[in-house]
């Protein structure tokens, strides 16, 4: 039964992964237990001067710190928060076998963070921590992934909560382990050439049901948008995520936050590649097109129980993957660029992965943004889909490590994207000196070499012709997130970093309003002490700012926003405009367009007019800026008001003082005039110019000495070495050569 399915036949990818409860020997070789105290996490917000900062201290300049200590050593990380991993209107759902669905509100998704290793050159951090005061729960959870890089190794350390039997009351503790400790079966056993991956097309047997013609569209719609530049980029494949009733009890421990932060974070893995690949979508390989790919969360299902009707959540559902997909993919998942599910079973023939292959091509359909299709045996599919699923299929059965969990993912998003297997060339499965396999080979390797975590050459053009061709359905990439101390869509307040830590008296760690608060004080401005503030009440809201605006206004005791202040009256002078008046629309107008509502104010180029109000006709194709007084008889010859700027300088006294060539003019005049007194005041107004000149007084004459003396030397050296050469001669034949140098 041909679907155009890549099946992912990992077999042995991770064959020995025990269960990580307490209690149970874990499959590594190595690994350390830390609790919470351990981790030391600080926000910082600091205050310098921009010239003092490199441009990586300027990224991370507002940042968080984490610092802990594990391996014998320090780990001081330096994170700033991801905004572009959930989307702002992310939606959790709990659904349940005969009951209706709930949705998770208070999950604090903001606790993501990216970042690098202090004084770690080439170092990235993906990570997931819940702050305890601010989290409301005993048992915080904290994921992490710290990547070192070296030329062709990278050293990955791995954090992952010590996952505690349902009902413990103890403490909570943390796994900090490194990659190369995993301990597989895959490799003790020798069996490392099994091969992991079948492919199967038969586009014959599936059709589209959206137009043929969509596709051919794609390239000169984006062709279109990249010329007016008028839409944010679009770089974003919006996912939902969905984790059946066997994975939430094994994975994620029947605890709702604790699958769905494991979920959110074994994206931020996969997204984390994604994001650094350079594509090959624009010709210019150094264009930012070329980045920045990657993922955003939009949903996450999680099913707490079996379903009663035969599907994919079933209690004694198939373990065929194929017959897992056909049934996944018989709920429309059409609004969304890829729909993912994540299972805890062992499937037949060691399939650890399924995925519909993305196409460039218009009649080929599957993969990213593909809408519904048909086949022979359902009358309607989704085709964007792929699954996952997370235990081992060895004989030690147990689950795979969060190492291990996104290589697998991660190469089934590729399929998805339109790669196919890495084919036997040297550019794209070098040895392992040379940094070892990619991400697409289509044998099992260990993550722990440098390219194990990249995709090669061959990958990534299969993939940017599908970015190409498909990237219309992309989304832009999110800004917002909790904490900001801004209220976005999907946010009732937000009380910034004292929210964060829930310390905000009106509004929570989720941007939700705490009970009995109508309002928040931190963003709203008719709002006191978590209410409404009372009927003429003054308040200062952002639409104040307007010059052509009173200053304030005053609440009228039902709404919390500040109401919009009373305009100023007519002719009430302004400041945008030199000698400005307010309209009656509350705009401030030019002298220009006082006299006509078609001219605006420009700057006159002549020398003499260039700190004059000068005036043209906005609607003309050709109109010359004059002054004001040459187009309007009535109005007298006036200037711009002092320290307005003019034409390339500055108004002084009705000059136009030109700002960088003054120093030099200023200069020859204190030359001519030869006054040391001059000279000094010139220097103590313009210290930079008089360091310039300094320094070129004195550096040129050196130059010149330097170079006069170095030139004497080597003309110096030269004849000594004619006259050496001379003398030796000589000696072997004097006559002649004495006769010669006579001539």
């Amino acid at each position: 039964m041909g679907y155009g399915l890549i099946a992912l036949i990992i077999t042995s990818l991770i064959n020995y992964t025990e269960q990580i409860n307490q209690g149970d020997v874990l499959p590594l070789k190595k690994y350390q237990e830390l609790e919470y105290e351990s981790f030391n996490f600080q926000t910082q917000k600091s205050r310098v001067n921009k010239r003092e900062t490199s441009v990586l201290d300027s990224v991370y300049l507002q940042s968080n710190r984490l610092k802990f200590r594990a391996f014998d050593r320090e780990f001081n990380l330096i994170l700033k928060k991801d905004t572009h991993l959930v989307a702002n209107n992310i939606n959790i759902e709990l659904r349940y076998s005969n009951k209706p669905s709930e949705y998770l509100n208070d999950f604090f998704s903001s606790n993501y963070y990216t970042g690098i290793v202090d004084n770690e050159q080439d170092s990235q951090v993906i990570l997931y921590f819940e702050n305890q005061n601010s989290s409301n729960t005993s048992q915080p959870l904290i994921f992490a992934q710290i990547r070192l890089k070296t030329k062709n190794l990278s050293t990955n350390y791995y954090i992952e909560p010590l996952i505690q039997p349902n009902g413990s009351k103890n403490k909570q503790k943390y796994i900090v382990y490194k990659s190369e400790d995993v301990q597989s079966d895959i490799y003790a056993n020798g069996i490392f050439n099994t091969t992991f991956c079948r492919t199967k097309y038969a586009f014959n047997s599936m059709s589209s049901v959206y137009n043929s013609t969509k596709s051919d569209e794609y390239s000169e719609i984006r062709k279109k948008r990249q010329s007016t530049n008028t839409e944010p980029r679009r770089n974003r494949c919006n996912l939902a995520l969905v984790a059946d009733h066997k994975f939430y009890r094994e994975i994620g421990n029947s605890n709702d936050r604790l699958t769905t932060a494991y979920l959110m974070n074994i994206i931020a893995s996969v997204n984390g590649i994604y994001t650094t690949t350079k594509f090959n979508i624009e010709e210019d390989t150094d264009s930012p097109l070329n980045t920045n790919y990657g993922f955003s969360i939009e949903k996450i299902i999680i099913h707490k129980e079996p379903s009663l009707s035969d599907n994919y959540n079933s209690a004694n559902s198939s373990s065929d993957s194929e017959v897992i997909l056909d049934q996944f993919g018989e709920e429309d998942w059409s609004s969304y660029c890829l729909a993912h599910l994540f299972t805890y079973k062992v499937l037949n023939n060691g399939v650890l992965g399924l995925a519909y292959v993305g196409s460039p091509h218009k009649n080929n359909v599957g993969g990213m943004c593909s809408e519904i299709g048909w086949s022979r045996k359902t009358s309607r599919l989704s085709v964007n889909t792929g699954l996952s699923s997370y235990k081992s299929s060895s004989s030690n059965q147990g689950r795979l490590l969060q190492k291990e969990a996104e290589l697998v993912t991660a190469h089934e998003f590729g399929h998805n994207w339109g790669s196919e297997h890495d084919p036997r060339k040297l550019e794209c499965t070098p040895s392992s000196s040379d940094g070892g396999y990619y991400i697409m080979y289509p044998y099992s390797n260990s993550g722990n070499e440098i390219n194990n975590n990249r995709f090669s050459s061959c990958s990534i053009n299969y993939i940017s012709e599908v970015l190409k061709a498909r990237s219309d359905c992309l989304k832009p990439e999110s800004t917002a997130f909790c904490g900001n101390d801004r209220v976005e869509p999907g946010e009732e307040c937000d009380g910034g970093m004292k929210g964060r830590e829930g310390l905000d008296p009106c509004c929570d760690y989720n941007c939700k309003l705490r009970p009995n608060s109508e309002c928040s004080d931190n963003n709203h401005y008719c709002c006191q002490g978590c209410k409404i503030a009372p009927q003429n009440y003054k308040c200062y809201s952002s639409s104040n700012f307007f010059e052509c605006f009173n200053d304030y206004s005053f609440c009228d005791g039902v709404s919390k926003d500040c109401p919009s202040p009373s305009q100023r009256p007519k002719d009430y002078p302004c400041n945008s405009y030199d000698k400005g008046k307010c309209n009656e629309n509350g705009q401030c107008n030019s002298l220009c367009r006082q006299m006509d509502k078609h001219y605006e104010q420009c700057k006159c180029s002549n020398k003499e007019e260039k700190c004059m109000v000068c005036c043209r006709d906005a609607f003309a194709n050709s109109s010359v800026c004059k002054p004001i007084h040459n187009i309007f008889p009535q109005v007298s010859l006036t200037y711009l008001s002092e320290g307005r700027p003019c034409l390339e300088g500055i108004c002084e006294k009705n000059i136009c003082q030109p700002k960088i060539k003054d120093h030099m003019r200023r200069l020859w005049k204190i030359i001519e005039k030869g006054s040391i007194s001059a000279f000094v005041e010139f220097a103590r107004r313009n210290i930079v110019a008089a360091v310039i000149v300094i320094s070129l007084a004195i550096w040129i004459p050196l130059s010149c000495c330097i170079h006069f003396c170095h030139d004497k030397r080597i003309k110096s050296e030269y004849q000594q070495m004619i006259r050496r050469e001379y003398q030796k001669s000589r000696l072997v034949n004097n006559d002649e050569f004495d006769d010669n140098f006579d001539q």
